[in-house]
């Protein structure tokens, strides 16, 4: 389901119980360009465990296996949503230092609290 294209070696993705990732930064990354980063996949997993958990209550008969797997389909759900749109901002904040403003502002990123 999610396999690598070519040219993605810079894309954040891996496994953890609680973040949606593992960070893997390159030399020429930029710090707001890592914050914006790091900022939606905060939102995007606040969002997500949330979501999860309205879910679960409702569905309170599920086996733990059952759960398991909404979770793994809910995190690979949102690996697969943030994978071009980081590719992009990466992409994007090379060329322009604005870009990440521009996203941060736009998913209201600085309005987080995490």
């Amino acid at each position: 389901m999610s396999s690598k294209r070519p040219g993605t070696d810079k894309v954040r993705r891996g496994k953890s119980n609680e973040n949606i990732d593992n960070t893997r930064l390159s030399k020429d990354e930029q710090p707001e360009t890592v914050h914006t980063i790091d900022a939606l996949k905060r939102k995007a997993e606040k969002i997500r465990k949330a979501q999860l958990d309205l879910t679960l209550k409702k569905l309170s008969s599920l086996s733990d296996e059952e759960k398991s797997s909404l979770e793994t389909m809910t995190r690979e759900l949102i690996q697969e949503l943030l994978r071009e749109p980081i590719e992009r901002i990466e992409k994007g904040s090379e060329n322009d230092k604005g870009y990440t403003q521009i996203v941060s502002q736009l998913f209201r990123l600085d309005r987080e609290g995490s």
